[in-house]
């Protein structure tokens, strides 16, 4: 990756790993994710103002089951402590659910189920 790129999240929340960038509005980020063909790349410059950054969200179950999610998020960089605890929330209860579901329970009370 770029130098200029920013990482402000890699850690391990419920054997669930999260990984965030981010970058300022006037660069072009280009993420490649290991172990992996796919590339995802926008232009930061056409969206706005504020500073973009990908999110990739991974979820590996002990019975092999895994699968990925990623986004594309707008965040005021002094806001970023605050703001990034909503965008966490939100990638809980985007999770495909299934009988061995992390956080099943949660995703069911709010509504989000999907089958």
């Amino acid at each position: 990756l770029d130098p200029s790129s920013y990482q402000i999240a890699d850690q391990t929340i419920h054997n669930t790993n999260l990984f965030v960038l981010f970058k300022s509005r006037d660069v072009k980020l280009t993420y490649s994710s290991s172990g992996s063909n796919n590339q995802i790349s926008f232009d930061s410059t056409s969206q706005g103002e504020k500073p973009s950054y990908v999110v990739e969200f991974t979820n590996s179950t002990n019975i092999g089951i895994k699968w990925r999610v990623v986004k594309k998020y707008q965040l005021d960089v002094p806001n970023v402590t605050n703001e990034m605890n909503d965008v966490l929330k939100e990638l809980i209860l985007e999770q495909p659910l299934t009988k061995y579901t992390l956080n099943s329970s949660l995703a069911k009370e709010k509504g989000k189920t999907q089958r």
